[in-house]
């Protein structure tokens, strides 16, 4: 069974990034999604290949901190950050979608990426500690609901922050999250907006977000992969694309 979304999303664009550094990746498959940054694995989304509805999500490295190079704006430069960041907070109308998130881009696996302005619908955000994994259960009941996993501690380490933000709504702002998923997965990977979607969930808001998602699929096979990545066969094998399984 297949999870149905009818979303009307604002802004819609496919970009091609060409020369991305590749400190940014996400891969997969139909069973499930691994995010790495500078070619470690950082979290992974899947199933627990025990049951129909079984999912476990693992995290695979400490929580990143100031020279931490799972931090992503560690990578990019600190002025154009900033101008990302501001425009994340405060976002105001623009004619495409990669030019404010330019930074982050530029960070990304090179390939085809679809940007899109649109909410997370009721996020459920599946947290899990540093080293260990959580066992849940996408019941088909709540398939109308986003599922999130959090790239940095949640819930996020600082109430001030997240009260700035809940201001900012109140007011009717609404500052912009940063998602990640491939194609043929449904989970996203939060990356950006820890304290934003505490502000949206307080308020049982739905949060804005900029969702980038990985185009098409783009499966590799489990020997192609560095030995330290999660061992999850499934996610990386038997995939339907014409002359055999895709790669990367």
């Amino acid at each position: 069974m297949a999870r149905r979304r009818d979303k009307k999303a604002k802004q819609i664009e496919i970009v091609m990034v060409t020369d991305g550094l590749g400190v940014v990746s996400i891969r997969g498959g139909p069973t499930g999604a691994v995010l790495s940054i500078t070619g470690e694995p950082v979290a992974a989304d899947t199933a627990d290949f025990g049951g129909s509805i079984g999912r476990l999500v693992t995290r695979h490295t400490p929580w990143p901190s100031d020279g931490d190079p799972h931090l992503v704006s560690e990578w990019a430069p600190v002025a154009e950050w900033g101008r990302m960041r501001d425009w994340l907070a405060g976002p105001s109308p623009v004619e495409r979608l990669s030019e404010p998130l330019a930074p982050l881009l530029a960070l990304l696996e090179p390939g085809e990426y679809q940007l899109t302005i649109t909410e997370l619908a009721r996020p459920n955000v599946i947290e899990v500690e540093p080293g260990e994994k959580r066992d849940w259960y996408d019941h088909p009941d709540e398939w109308d609901r986003d599922v999130i996993v959090p790239t940095h501690r949640w819930p996020p380490p600082a109430p001030a922050t997240a009260l700035e933000y809940g201001r900012r709504i109140i007011e009717g702002r609404r500052p912009l999250t940063v998602a990640i998923r491939h194609s043929q997965h449904l989970g996203w990977f939060l990356l950006d907006g820890h304290h934003k979607l505490a502000a949206y969930l307080k308020r049982q808001l739905n949060p804005a977000c900029i969702a980038i998602e990985r185009l098409p699929p783009h499966g590799v096979r489990r020997d192609e992969l560095p030995h330290w990545w999660p061992s999850f066969r499934e996610i990386w094998e038997a995939w339907p694309t014409p002359g055999g399984p895709a790669s990367a």
